[in-house]
């Protein structure tokens, strides 16, 4: 049966990230994007079988900890995902840089925690139900795309090497080329990540911005002689130079550096797990009624 075409101008509340929790594992929401069609989630570290620094729903491998139980922490996170999306997870292994790949084509068997991971990209997209898209983070931004439209969605990760590249145009370029997306029908958040005062950088990092109009409004000069810049407002700005309605931003997600009992930070702690981000399309029939997720 095919999907409903979603209005964005029909919902329901003003969307915004929430927390919830249940059984000791903890994640935030937007609520408010169901009404589009879409389930957009943000794994906090609670809950877990991690040890110490990890500790303890660490769900990154190459990173130190035990890979049986990170395999462990990838099935609750299945475990807790919403019923209405795929259980299966595809995550691309981050660079850093700007490759967008497309995944609706894509064959993998998910291990053995229904978690799959892709050849290197930093952004996945999609306009079916078959994966959860995902992206591992320690204190660099998760950025969320999708079209109520069209169904196309998109699951960014970027730090700032990632955001002067051009991770962000280049995804709304690759779902305009390939779903045929109106980048002024598009919905977008950006998810927990470091705050301004605690993200201190070089000029290396300033010239590629320099560029831009409006760079001196995400930078202030630090205490030391170096910079402090604001990511989420870096990526807010770009896209919205990318044609993206400025009303159509879901802001309030926490800091990752000041919440040390939800979110790991690279910058705070060093060696430390990664959270998971998920952005994935909602299985609802034409009548309203939510299918089971399929668990792949």
């Amino acid at each position: 049966m095919s999907s409903p075409r979603h209005n964005a101008g029909s919902y329901h509340r003003t969307p915004r990230w929430e927390r919830e929790s249940s059984d000791g594992v903890t994640w935030w929401r937007i609520h408010g994007w169901e009404d589009y069609g879409f389930q957009a989630i943000f794994f906090a570290r609670q809950g877990g079988f991690s040890p110490s620094p990890f500790d303890s729903l660490n769900v990154g491998h190459q990173i130190g900890d035990d890979p049986s139980r990170v395999e462990e922490n990838r099935k609750i996170v299945r475990r807790f995902l919403p019923p209405d999306i795929a259980g299966r997870i595809l995550v691309p292994r981050q660079v850093h840089g700007t490759r967008v790949l497309p995944v609706d084509a894509i064959e993998l068997e998910a291990d053995t925690s229904g978690w799959a991971e892709t050849s290197e990209a930093d952004a996945l997209m999609s306009s079916g139900f078959s994966w959860t898209l995902g992206t591992y983070h320690a204190d660099c931004l998760p950025v969320y795309i999708a079209d109520p439209g069209t169904g196309a969605h998109a699951m960014i990760h970027a730090g700032w090497r990632g955001l002067v590249a051009g991770v962000i145009p280049e995804a709304i370029r690759a779902m305009r080329d390939e779903y045929g997306v109106d980048s002024r029908d598009l919905v977008c958040a950006v998810g927990p990540h470091i705050e301004p005062d605690a993200y201190e950088v070089g000029t290396a990092v300033l010239e590629p911005l320099g560029d831009l109009p409006w760079w001196r409004d995400v930078v202030s000069p630090s205490s030391r002689g170096r910079f402090r810049l604001d990511i989420g407002e870096t990526a807010r700005r770009i896209l919205v130079d990318n044609g993206v309605d400025p009303r159509r931003f879901v802001l309030n997600a926490p800091g990752s550096f000041g919440n040390p009992g939800d979110f790991y930070s690279h910058r705070r702690d060093g060696l430390t797990g990664r959270n998971v981000a998920l952005l994935a399309r909602s299985r609802i029939d034409e009548g309203g009624s939510r299918r089971g997720r399929e668990q792949g």
